[in-house]
């Protein structure tokens, strides 16, 4: 493993951790009786191609095509978290 992939690894991660991350896994923990750590090993599991879509989306259509693809995906999680309350 090269220095370059591991501070490139290390930097996505600690820019993908955000406080909306933790704000809706504490949400989601609270309202379901799943774990913690399985809801976010199964999130970890589901998000890696949704992010890679996204960079798709972002190579093709630019900035705004993102925050299009950003729109859906949080109005998808919205009405999937009605579900579980």
């Amino acid at each position: 493993m090269t220095k370059e992939l591991l501070i490139t690894g290390l930097s996505f991660g600690l820019f993908v951790i955000c406080p909306r991350m933790a704000g809706m896994t504490h949400i989601i923990s609270k309202h379901s009786s799943v774990s913690m750590v399985t809801t976010v090993l199964l999130g970890l599991a589901v998000s890696v191609p949704i992010i890679l879509l996204m960079v798709i989306v972002f190579g093709k259509f630019g900035v705004f095509g993102a925050l299009t693809f950003c729109v859906i995906t949080d109005l998808g999680a919205a009405w999937l978290m009605k579900e579980i309350d």
